[in-house]
């Protein structure tokens, strides 16, 4: 389960992004252009895919920096669900 959640993850990212190369499950987004709001769009866009809600608590950058730790928190929250 884990790598289809990876790679839906990896693919709402290159499709905010608009990036052809391959993207790395430890790339730190920051550093391949995600700002806060592309991370506010890419926030709603997961929530809108995996039908889960992130809480205030749960929006720290450390969650979302990259896309395998994106994948560890909606993998959280569809396990809480």
């Amino acid at each position: 389960m884990k790598s289809a959640i990876l790679d839906e993850v990896k693919q709402l990212i290159i499709g905010l992004i608009d990036i052809s190369s391959e993207l790395d499950e430890a790339q730190e987004l920051s550093r391949i252009g995600v700002d806060s709001l592309l991370s506010i769009r890419l926030i709603v866009e997961l929530e809108n895919r995996f039908e889960v809600t992130f809480d205030d608590e749960d929006l720290l950058l450390e969650n979302f920096s990259t896309p395998i730790s994106i994948c560890k928190m909606v993998e959280n929250k569809l396990v809480t669900k």
